[in-house]
């Protein structure tokens, strides 16, 4: 039989050796998942007309494809090998290509024994130790013609662990503590307790851990164990995408930190080894680290990897996964004010006014799942941020003359996170509203939206993000309209920059100097 003929007889499947478990993949690699079904089941009931599929029909697809009966074991889809199989779809993101489309669940929060488990005997362990992902390029408005674009093994490193280890163990104590309703996805690095249930009306939660049958102690959501988006585009990247030796590893470089703070050293050094040139003009900086071609958008990183020794041409493991943003801060001499609002990346109003804040899996009666929520992008980008200042009298400065600053790390504290919060939902109504639109105001030669100005007082606020006028979305309900983004209030990097000592030398504050 040709190494190309589809499908392989299961004949040919060792379900004990990973490396058989995923070559048997490779030759449904090209295929459609409708493809995979006929190929196993022509009469599948996938398959019959008139039914609506959903995005479980593509594990369904798969499992059918290695001949996996359906079960509802707790071991690995392949127990003699150890070997999980979790479908990864990606989406079509207008000027971005492909990208992975959500968090991948991996196994359900059992809230009453999560408290009496040990993270080196932990149940989530078992799905984690290799798992087989099928990359899946969405076609959302018929999903069996999704196509399976790759298919790769993975089996988490030894600073996987670490970092799954810290996020377990505070979720574990979260619960322990009954308080599994205030858990929430956005908190973990990248094993995230990530909502998944029924939704509406009819999901009134599950009974958490409640040792002492506490009437006080409410249902919490039903939360499953999940690789948080950052963690498993990166994976993509590294093993679809990208060329050998495109990324390194921050521990080739710097100790990692205990379970739970383990990238604190490599945030260290890098406000360490920026330090001896705060207060010096970028150019000195440049010339001294030789950090190659002088002004640009990524100087900052530019600098980040010189103070920690990684070659600037490589990318970062780590900080990928986690979903680090570097940002650097304009301000004025005199006083330390923002020339400039922060900008975030450029977003997809369509994929905005369907988000939730926090997102969630939607499954069926039977537990499968038939669709996901997407989480806020907004959430995602202010997960960790290196802010970078710099320092010029006026803010036609030539980059290279301006004066470094001292960074830090931010990440939003509850309060700031609820004001984020309550500005994006606001922002999220007016866009459902169609107050993003630009129309000509009366009796003037210019065009304005609706949407809501920033305030003094608040964190964040939208306005276009374009290349020019001519740079607009072109497909969807939003067709014609400018491309928005968020934006940090200046007000708020101001705040930002005072609480965390970044003003420059001698400034005087700009409350006190009116």
């Amino acid at each position: 039989m040709s190494a190309r003929a589809f499908p392989p007889p299961l004949s040919e499947l060792d379900p004990s050796r990973p490396g058989s478990i995923e070559a048997f993949g490779q030759k449904a690699v090209g295929k459609t998942a409708r493809q995979i079904i006929i190929a196993r089941d022509a009469a599948h009931p996938m398959l019959r007309v008139g039914r609506k599929a959903t995005k479980g029909d593509l594990g369904d697809a798969m499992e059918l494809y290695y001949g996996i009966k359906k079960n509802s074991r707790s071991d690995p889809d392949f127990p003699l090998a150890g070997v999980e199989l979790k479908t990864l779809p990606l989406k079509r993101v207008r000027g971005e290509g492909l990208t992975v489309k959500e968090p991948t669940s991996i196994s359900m929060i059992h809230y009453p024994t999560l408290p009496t488990e040990v993270w080196s005997g932990a149940s989530v362990r078992n799905k984690l130790s290799r798992v087989l992902f099928a990359v899946f390029t969405i076609e959302p408005d018929d999903v069996l013609s999704s196509t399976l674009k790759a298919l790769f093994l993975w089996e988490p490193t030894l600073k996987d662990w670490n970092l799954f280890g810290g996020d377990w163990e505070d979720t574990r104590r979260i619960v322990a503590a009954s308080k599994a309703e205030t858990l929430s996805e956005r908190t973990a690095q990248v094993l995230a307790a990530r909502r998944k249930g029924r939704g509406g009306s009819k999901d009134h939660g599950t009974p958490q851990y409640n040792p002492r049958n506490d009437p006080a102690v409410p249902n919490a959501p039903s939360r499953a164990w999940a690789l948080k988006m950052d963690f498993t585009r990166q994976l993509y990247n590294e093993r679809v995408l990208s060329p050998p030796g495109t990324y390194t590893s921050i521990y080739d470089v710097v100790p990692p930190g205990p379970a739970g703070r383990i990238l604190e050293p490599a945030e260290h050094r890098i406000l360490e080894g920026l330090r001896p040139f705060e207060g010096q003009p970028l150019r000195e900086m440049v010339a001294a680290r030789e950090l190659g071609a002088g002004e640009g958008k990524d100087l900052a990183a530019r600098m980040v990897h010189k103070a920690l020794g990684v070659k600037p041409r490589k990318r970062i493991r780590e900080f990928e996964q986690v979903g680090y943003r570097i940002r650097t801060l304009n301000l004025r001499s005199s006083d330390g004010y923002p020339f400039e609002a922060v900008s975030l990346p450029v977003m997809d109003l369509e994929e905005f006014a369907s988000e939730e804040w926090e997102g969630k899996v939607v499954v069926d009666d039977t537990d499968r799942e038939i669709g996901d929520v997407p989480e806020s992008r907004l959430a995602r980008d202010l997960r960790r941020i290196l802010f970078v200042p710099t320092y010029s009298p006026v803010r036609s400065t030539p980059q290279l003359d301006r004066v470094l600053g001292r960074p830090f790390f931010w990440s939003p504290s509850e309060t700031e996170l609820q004001g984020i919060r309550s500005e994006w939902e606001s922002y999220q109504r007016e866009v459902r509203e169609g107050k993003a639109a630009y129309l000509s105001v009366p009796g003037k030669n210019q065009r304005m939206n609706s949407l809501t100005r920033p305030k003094p007082e608040g964190y964040i606020h939208m306005r276009p993000h374009a290349q020019d006028s001519r740079d607009v979305y072109k497909h969807g309900p939003f067709a014609g309209i400018t491309k928005y983004c968020f934006w940090l209030n200046k007000e708020f990097v101001y705040r930002l920059v005072k609480e965390n000592n970044a003003l420059p030398p001698g400034a005087v504050p700009k409350e006190k100097a009116s």
